[in-house]
């Protein structure tokens, strides 16, 4: 997650245009390591009714 905030700050101050761009080329990588993690073997032994898997769950809900 860290790395997705490192380059929100750098893009900042570009245009959105350019903004978008960097998300584009440097975001794709980390967020798929991400779905991979939500959807691992680690995920699956989250029990889907504590905070840790309901928070799983919106974010596999979200990044679909």
């Amino acid at each position: 997650m860290n790395q997705l905030y490192d380059i929100e700050r750098r893009a900042m101050k570009m245009s959105d245009k350019d903004r978008g761009e960097l998300r584009a080329k440097e975001s794709r990588k980390t967020l798929e390591r991400l779905g991979e993690y939500l959807e691992g073997p680690v995920a699956k032994s989250i029990l889907p009714a504590s905070k840790l898997g309901g928070a799983f769950n919106r974010s596999r809900r979200t990044s679909n």
